[in-house]
């Protein structure tokens, strides 16, 4: 959030708050006579029924009333409480925030995306390519990878295209270290991947789980690795992981169940990487697109 908005938001949340504050001495009110009403209609129970018979309709329908009493009066109370502790935690939140992501983690400057070259990484290129802002894209397909340059750079982006295959770890380290010095890397999305359909040759499924898991898991690792060293030491930076929304996994196609799985597996990653990163400086976004307009790879 920028400055500008926070002071802008600021006022809006103490006014809330303020306002909240006023309902108080309604809300209490009602919270009492609920509240008294069900304990009166609990003594008006024991008296109408002291023993429990064999089948008693009536006590079973007084006693759904006084249920439902008492869950109003509780719910109630639960609006008091939130709205004594909502707009402190808003205000909490508000200041926690004021300085503890830079503005470059929130607009880019220095990007890095990963299979660039066509469908989601080459769009997320177009998207950030923008005067001002330094994209480094890597890509296999060197043709596709050149195309997609000289639109972003017809967009006013300065853009480096380095032709790299993300299974090899020691090209990637070279790529994010390069890239880092050349101006450090605001964000990094890991967004290289392939499925068995991209996999040639027409062996059965089993045999291309490994070069399925090669590109979309220990490409993942090979890039997001140099990435988050460098920007842990400087104490800020964004990391993306692209997963799918195959990682729910409740309805694999059989067709691809070693990309399903590897998505899985990058989902649980980028989660887990966001709470190993915590307090770093250093955020991680797993995103989980389903179907998209362009090409998948």
């Amino acid at each position: 959030m920028s400055t500008v908005a926070k002071l802008f938001a600021l006022p809006l949340v103490l006014a809330m708050l303020l306002v909240q504050l006023t309902l108080i001495p309604v809300m209490l009110p009602a919270f009492l006579v609920l509240l008294s009403s069900s304990a009166l209609m609990a003594g008006a129970l024991k008296l109408l029924h002291p023993t429990q018979t064999d089948e008693v309709t009536n006590e079973e329908f007084y006693g759904s009333i006084l249920l439902l009493h008492m869950k109003s009066a509780w719910a109630a109370l639960a609006g008091v409480v939130l709205a004594i502790v909502g707009p402190f935690q808003m205000v909490s939140a508000l200041v926690r925030s004021a300085g503890s992501r830079p503005a470059n983690t929130l607009r880019p400057t220095s990007v890095l995306i990963t299979g660039a070259s066509s469908g989601i990484g080459a769009e997320l290129a177009r998207q950030y390519a923008k005067p001002g802002v330094r994209l480094v894209l890597t890509a296999r397909r060197v043709t596709k990878l050149d195309a997609v340059k000289a639109q972003c750079e017809a967009l006013g982006a300065v853009v480096t295209a380095v032709p790299a295959d993300v299974t090899d770890a020691d090209m990637m380290a070279s790529v994010v270290a390069a890239a880092d010095e050349d101006a450090p890397l605001d964000l990094v999305v890991a967004n290289a991947g392939c499925s068995e359909s991209n996999v040639p040759g027409g062996s059965p499924l089993w045999h291309k789980a490994g070069v399925v898991n090669s590109t979309n898991v220990m490409g993942t690792v090979n890039t997001v690795s140099p990435a988050m060293e460098r920007m842990v030491a400087r104490g800020h930076g964004q990391i993306v992981i692209m997963a799918s929304v195959a990682s729910a996994g409740s309805s694999t196609n059989p067709s691809s169940v070693s990309y399903a799985a590897s998505k899985v597996w990058g989902r649980a990653y980028g989660q887990g990487l966001r709470g190993a990163l915590k307090g770093t400086g250093v955020g991680v976004t797993t995103i989980c697109p389903g179907f998209v307009d362009s090409a998948m790879v």
